[in-house]
């Protein structure tokens, strides 16, 4: 049941409908609505998806002590954008909901959507400084 209150929980904090979460997984609503009810238990590919879209990992989903990241499953690592890749600083951040949905949405895109979200925030960018 940990796993269900967490999904639910953390689909709340995101701001996403049952619905949002089946549609990213290519679930039906009421199969989604099972793993949070605790009907149902998710297969590993679709667990390993719910971290992706919920930027957390696995062992939070399913409420495993952790120490990763300081056990604070809301940290995200990113890598500071000027460091060469080979020498890449990673720094620990918080992510508010906003940045872990989208986060979570953008990870569950193909190569070529993820190019085009890129291109799109390279433009929007571009005309903030115009």
């Amino acid at each position: 049941m940990i796993l269900g209150a967490n999904l639910r929980h953390l689909r709340k904090e995101c701001m996403l409908t049952q619905k949002q979460v089946a549609d990213m997984l290519k679930i039906d609503r009421s199969a989604y609505t099972y793993y949070e009810t605790g009907k149902s238990q998710p297969s590993i590919e679709n667990l390993l998806k719910l971290s992706k879209i919920f930027c957390v990992t696995v062992d939070s989903l399913l409420g495993m002590p952790t120490e990763l990241f300081g056990g604070d499953p809301t940290k995200i690592l990113i890598q500071d954008s000027g460091a060469p890749e080979s020498h890449a600083n990673l720094i620990y951040t918080e992510a508010d909901a906003r940045e872990r949905s989208l986060l979570g949405s953008f990870r569950m895109l193909n190569q070529g959507a993820q190019q085009q979200v890129l291109d799109l925030i390279e433009q929007l960018k571009e005309q903030e400084h115009q």
